[in-house]
């Protein structure tokens, strides 16, 4: 598959976690090298280490990572630059996974240096739809979904959407979803509980219609019945 490379050098805010302590990528020794997507604890530890070390540039793709052609368009990275590369995705690695990778990381992501190799074919035919929860559990494991989670607070913004869109891609349940899933899939609906708390208890009847109407019945019906 013919693909271009667009290049996105991400600097974010650096946050400091207890939780994080806990994780320290240094324990792995590191090398260049070309990681699969399907998750394991040692995998996301040398992703989180490559993140954190200024010597590495880390890169994201799809099916390009998995071409047997000579012609790689990512070999110019180690050849033409002074930094390590390592190099996480294969086919079906599309945009969702990345985001959700760069989350899992965001503690180490303060002046890291990531690549993105874009594929139109992110953007056509069945890829279009985006990722699907077969390879959702594949690729992030309940340690992964709960470091995303324990991350929420730092983007209220992004988490809402990361938790909207995967309860979509899930239909709202897996069976024996991991707990850290399930509490991604949950945030939403809190989030919008939390809300729905704040009005006084006194709220009119026309007040309670319109959550209704904006809310779908859902929340309402669940929790205002209380």
């Amino acid at each position: 598959m013919l693909a271009f490379g667009c290049s996105f050098f991400v600097v974010t805010q650096f946050h400091t976690k207890t939780d994080e302590e806990k994780i320290d990528p240094n324990t792995i020794v590191l090398s260049p090298g070309m990681l699969s997507p399907f998750s394991t604890q040692e995998k996301e530890y040398r992703l989180s280490k490559a993140i954190s070390d200024s010597n590495f540039i880390v890169l994201y793709g799809s099916s390009e990572l998995s071409s047997k052609s000579i012609y790689k368009s990512f070999l110019f990275i180690p050849k033409h630059t002074d930094k390590e590369l390592l190099a996480l995705g294969s086919g079906g690695f599309q945009s969702m996974n990345i985001f959700l990778s760069m989350k899992l990381n965001e503690p180490y992501l303060d002046n890291s240096k990531l690549v993105i190799l874009l594929s139109p074919g992110w953007f056509t035919g069945n890829y279009a739809d985006g990722i699907n929860a077969d390879y959702l559990l594949k690729t992030n494991s309940d340690f992964s979904f709960n470091r995303i989670y324990q991350n929420f607070s730092n983007d209220i913004e992004s988490s809402e959407y990361i938790s909207s869109r995967i309860f979509d891609v899930t239909a709202g349940e897996i069976t024996s979803a991991p707990m850290g899933l399930k509490l991604i899939m949950n945030y939403k609906k809190q989030s919008l509980y939390d809300k729905i708390k704040k009005f006084p208890l006194n709220s009119s009847l026309l007040v309670k219609q319109q959550l209704n109407q904006w809310y779908k019945g859902n929340l309402y019906n669940e929790y205002w019945a209380l």
